[in-house]
């Protein structure tokens, strides 16, 4: 599992903005609220995406999951916590076969 910028720098610059696309259409599976994480109280979002055959081209398409750790001071997590500045991403594919439980 990469960090997504780790996951990016692979990428070319038209693959990246794609994949960013990809991100921002990918659902919300599951999200665990109040996870400590040294002094800020963190939701762990979990958020999948199937590509279609529009991004094959890119050598983008299949699934992508996006493991999400969002710090939201202890506040209900709600969608709009991902536009936070303190947000960590991590990214699992088929190209790497690996995958979030």
């Amino acid at each position: 599992m990469k960090r997504i910028d780790e996951y990016t720098q692979e990428l070319t610059s038209m693959q990246e903005d794609i994949f960013y696309e990809i991100y921002r259409r990918s659902e919300i599976v599951k999200v665990v609220e109040n996870v400590k994480d040294g002094n800020y109280r963190n939701a762990i979002v979990f958020k999948k995406y199937i590509a279609e055959d529009e991004f094959k081209p890119y050598n983008l398409d299949g699934k992508h999951c996006f493991i999400v750790s969002v710090a939201t001071y202890g506040k209900s997590f709600n969608e709009y916590f991902l536009n936070s500045k303190n947000v960590t991403v991590y990214v699992t594919n088929e190209k790497t076969k690996e995958y979030a439980a």
